[in-house]
């Protein structure tokens, strides 16, 4: 499992008018969170997910079943 890396943001100055050009770009995180990702079909879309380049939390009942079956 990976983890999610955040970068600090600095904010601007407010506009009295806030337009398009104005407004800060928002950076794009790819993580998705997959509950049951030690089941059958969880595993497979935890490794799809991986594969595409994706940061994956997971939620799973049992710590040592997905040490088992899911890549690290």
């Amino acid at each position: 499992l990976r983890s999610l890396r955040v970068s600090a943001f600095s904010p601007r100055p407010t506009p009295v008018a806030a337009t398009a050009t104005t407004m800060p770009r928002m950076t794009t995180i790819k993580t998705v969170a997959v509950t049951g990702a030690t089941g059958f079909v969880g595993r497979s879309i935890v490794a799809e997910l991986l594969a595409q380049g994706y940061n994956v939390r997971a939620l799973v009942r049992s710590r040592v079943k997905a040490r088992e079956v899911l890549p690290r």
